[in-house]
């Protein structure tokens, strides 16, 4: 049974791994608490050394914060929310873009939004009264970094909203609108202020991306060796290596060309989306866009 899991979870692509992770770190804590509560103890108050603290000083003592608040949810309805865009746009941003970007773009906007964060918090008077007792969590930041990325690189991109029919960027600006319009009238201020932080960082990455420079280069090499450390092989799989190298070398060769047609036909499709829109797409044009991973 473990093991059938493991499989389905190495065919997940990495937004569906991702996914996974966030409902696992969500539905964990949540059967937790129930224990806790039950024999009245008060482990449920190690959680909060996971959420990141809007004061400075308490951020100093948990630095790992700024990545594991992404990981946990304030409720079923935040966290349904924010999967079901994440599996959307992110399976279209793997399409176009490939799955190594798409991580680093996403962490990089958790961090950006955790930064705007704890920088609003402390900086501004009006939240001078409660940023000793606020923290942040959630996914949002890096979902809205990915969305508004693909609201750049595809902006006249149609797409279905509720009954309306309207371009991927009226989409983005309507929701940095939303989210910069709420920060005085609820009491997530501080999740709106993270989502503009997201934002911010998937514009400049998409805006860098356009022009051909490698931004976030170096933190995807970072994403790739924490990836490599935890790629563990079998010693029976380490002594398959040195074997059939000529074949092994034919077959690297044979994915190399699949790989640079399917680039091609990618390219072609994009073309095709920018001249005359994403319903001009034939079905099995968007089966191979969305079934496509780099």
């Amino acid at each position: 049974m473990s093991l059938n899991l493991s499989q389905r979870f190495n065919n997940l692509n990495i937004a569906e791994k991702l996914i996974a992770i966030n409902v696992l770190c969500f539905a964990i804590p949540a059967f937790l608490r129930v224990f806790f509560f039950l024999f009245n103890s008060q482990g449920g108050d190690l959680f909060k050394y996971f959420n990141l603290p809007a004061n400075l000083s308490q951020y100093i003592n948990q630095p790992w914060s700024i990545i594991t608040y992404s990981f946990l949810h304030g409720g079923f309805f935040h966290l349904l929310f924010n999967m079901l865009v994440l599996y959307y746009v992110g399976k279209m941003f793997i399409a176009y873009i490939g799955s190594k970007k798409f991580l680093s773009i996403y962490f990089m906007g958790v961090i950006a939004g955790g930064i705007a964060f704890m920088l609003t918090y402390n900086l501004f008077p009006v939240f001078r009264v409660v940023v000793g007792v606020s923290d942040l969590v959630g996914a949002s930041a890096g979902v809205m970094a990915i969305l508004i990325f693909m609201c750049g690189y595809v902006p006249k991109m149609r797409i279905n909203f509720f009954f309306f029919n309207i371009p991927f960027y009226v989409l983005g600006i309507g929701l940095v609108i939303y989210d910069l319009l709420t920060i005085p009238l609820n009491n997530n201020a501080g999740g709106s202020i993270a989502h503009l932080g997201g934002a911010a960082l998937g514009l400049y990455s998409v805006y860098q991306y356009k022009l051909g420079k490698s931004f976030g280069s170096s933190f995807e090499k970072l994403i790739d060796s924490i990836v490599n450390y935890f790629n563990f092989s079998s010693p029976r799989s380490k002594f398959r290596v040195n074997k059939n190298e000529n074949y092994k070398t034919k077959k690297r060769h044979k994915k190399s060309k699949q790989s640079q047609e399917s680039q091609e036909k990618i390219e072609k499709i994009l073309k095709k989306i920018s001249q005359s829109g994403y319903q001009s797409l034939s079905q099995d044009e968007k089966e191979f866009l969305f079934n496509k991973e780099d």
